[in-house]
């Protein structure tokens, strides 16, 4: 694409629309035709979603403001739909979606398999078959019959088959990152954001001459978000990760309030996941750091009666 317009800057991020990136003389071509020179660039590309068909207008997907405005729109007039995936989106819309029937497909024993483990999800099931009080027009939407016409149809692995009016597919994404880099990229935004503005930070300090600290932690792997309106922190080898058989877990669950699971390597935290107002993650996360040996404690690492902070002392 020809260049209109040439611009010099020290450093440069991308966030989208790249039409190339030369690196002999450090330039870079957007889809508007702008020529950009630089001396340092970050590629921010994101992600698009994986469907599970493409071409299909009642498959959709959730990846930017509009595509959201276009699920909002079909909402609003659906009876019934279908939401295909376990990931972080699905567990959100099954919660939130109100006024419509919903068929929820998953392909693990379990659901949330992507974050926590069968127990955990065991412990979200009462929040998702009480949540919040439904609108009456939705006991008037109970029976359709198998044989009414829909827009779209939905087979599962077990044979069934349902209709709707359209699929949510939410399994997962694609990073943006192709031709500049192949190979696995970080997919969770809450952790590419913060990457980015750490990236960036380096650069303007570097370009500009001076030092910085190295206040980001690389060594622990932490992921916060909200299932069903509960608090999760997942930190480290929350599902024990390579650990192999060589490892324990501890537990602790108070129905309707928290869950909390510690996993256990000769003594010492490895990872935890953390359901609800716990106050237990800036804790975990030192004694994961530090890898104290806690083989003296036992359970007694969940008490509840014993302030964790006592670690520290």
């Amino acid at each position: 694409m020809a260049a209109t317009e040439s611009e010099k800057c020290k450093f440069l991020i991308v966030g989208g629309g790249i039409a190339g990136v030369t690196r002999a003389d450090q330039t870079v071509c957007t889809e508007d035709g702008r020529h950009y020179e630089y001396e340092k660039l970050c590629i921010c590309a994101g992600a698009r979603p994986k469907l599970i068909t493409h071409g299909n207008p009642h498959v959709l997907g959730i990846r930017d403001t509009d595509s959201a405005q276009v699920f909002q729109k079909r909402l609003s007039s659906a009876r019934r739909i279908a939401v295909v995936g376990n990931g972080g989106i699905a567990l959100e819309l099954v919660y939130e979606i109100e006024g419509c029937e919903m068929t929820w497909a998953v392909k693990d024993k379990a659901m949330g398999n992507t974050f926590f483990d069968a127990g955990a999800a065991q412990f979200l099931v009462p929040q998702l078959e009480s949540a919040k009080p439904k609108a009456p027009a939705i006991c008037k939407r109970t029976k359709y019959s198998t044989e009414e016409l829909w827009p779209v149809y939905i087979q599962l692995t077990n044979g069934k088959t349902y209709g709707c009016d359209f699929i949510f597919s939410a399994t997962g994404v694609i990073p943006n990152t192709e031709p500049f880099v192949r190979g696995n990229n970080m997919r969770l935004w809450t952790q590419a954001r913060q990457m980015g503005w750490y990236a960036a930070k380096c650069m303007a300090a570097d370009t500009l001459g001076q030092s910085i600290e190295m206040d980001f932690c690389f060594e622990l792997f932490a992921h916060i978000t909200k299932f069903f309106n509960h608090k999760l922190v997942l930190l480290g080898k929350y599902n024990a990760q390579g650990l192999g058989r060589d490892h324990e877990l501890l537990l602790r669950c108070t129905k309707g309030h928290e869950y909390v699971k510690v996993v256990m390597q000769r003594g010492r935290m490895m990872g935890t996941v953390l359901i609800g107002d716990t106050d237990l993650e800036e804790a975990f996360k030192n004694l994961i750091l530090n890898q104290m040996d806690l083989s003296a404690n036992g359970e007694d690492l969940l008490n509840p009666n014993i302030d964790i902070q006592d670690y520290f002392d």
